[in-house]
């Protein structure tokens, strides 16, 4: 799939490692808009609901809405279950990737 995609733009070793450093980049400086976005959606988030009290609100396209959920079965507190091999129950492991930035050492532990 890379091949596919990017054969024009890489055509050596040399290539291929400059093209990692400009997504490598380009990739931090996007997680930095994100978390920027992130905290002025969350911030507007929180002025809703403020705005909205205890109902149901809409204006704009945007409708607030209060609901409860039901919270997950603590499967670790059942002594009935202490003794049963819960992993067999288990839905086949999923691969995925996770891209995170590879921050240096700190001075401290070297």
């Amino acid at each position: 799939m890379f091949q596919k995609l990017f054969q024009e733009e890489i055509s050596s070793e040399t290539d291929k490692e400059a093209f990692w450093q400009k997504k490598a980049l380009l990739w931090k400086e996007i997680q930095e808009r994100k978390k920027a976005l992130e905290a002025e959606e969350k911030a507007c988030r929180e002025a809703l609901i403020e705005l909205a009290g205890d109902e149901t609100k809409k204006g704009f396209g945007v409708k607030v809405t209060k609901y409860q959920l039901t919270g997950r079965i603590q499967y670790e507190k059942i002594p009935e279950l202490q003794q049963v091999d819960l992993d067999k129950y288990r839905a086949p492991v999923k691969e995925a990737w996770r891209i995170s930035v590879d921050k240096p050492p700190s001075p401290q532990s070297r």
